[in-house]
């Protein structure tokens, strides 16, 4: 049975919001760029920081680095989610 479509909406709303939030950033290195999002709480001050990063043939849109972020920006914490070297490889 699926959930009554108003429990939904707020919830889609909120994922939205958070993207709207969301900058694409790419680090510079010696070699290769590494891509990646920094999340940032909107309504509160930053708690701390945390970084968010994968094992090999991943990426940071799938998975923990995807999905981690708007968890904890709600807690206060600003995110930083970014490929290594060899992502999807």
């Amino acid at each position: 049975m699926a959930p009554p479509k108003i429990a939904q909406e707020p919830y889609r709303s909120a994922r939205r919001d958070f993207w709207r939030r969301t900058e694409l950033i790419t680090i510079a290195t010696d070699t290769t760029p590494l891509d990646g999002a920094f999340h940032m709480p909107e309504d509160r001050p930053v708690r701390g920081g945390v970084l968010l990063f994968h094992g090999n043939t991943m990426n940071f849109y799938v998975g923990a680095p995807c999905w981690l972020p708007p968890v904890l920006t709600e807690l206060g914490f600003a995110c930083l989610a970014f490929n290594r070297r060899g992502h999807e490889s």
